[in-house]
């Protein structure tokens, strides 16, 4: 699979009644995925991967459940996915990757 290093966050709106959003960019791993919280005043606020739940498709993005517990993201809040690489992560998958299409065309 190959990720796109140009699509790697999401910006949604908290409306005070969703507690699910929907991210469009790919991943590797949940690992990947963090979570910013926008209050209406500004004040960013780094979630825990303990404070939100992350459920991958199978063609790339996925959702991400918050709060797990608790209201709502209040309407005028910014809820903020995005996505965190290791390099060294991506490099191995990507020989990973060539290697897997080699033996392919090597069995065809």
């Amino acid at each position: 699979m190959a990720v796109s290093t140009e699509h790697t966050k999401d910006i949604l709106m908290g409306d005070g009644v969703n507690t699910k959003f929907p991210f469009t960019f790919q991943v590797i791993e949940k690992a990947q995925i963090h979570c910013l919280k926008v209050l209406a005043s500004g004040e960013e606020i780094e979630l825990l991967n303990t404070e939100f739940e992350i459920k991958l498709n199978d063609n790339g993005g996925g959702e991400v459940t918050y709060p797990l517990v608790g209201e709502p993201l209040a309407e005028g809040c910014k809820f903020i996915i995005y996505r965190k690489t290791n390099r060294t992560i991506l490099r191995q998958t990507a020989r990973r990757l060539v290697l897997n299409q080699s033996k392919t065309r090597l069995t065809v």
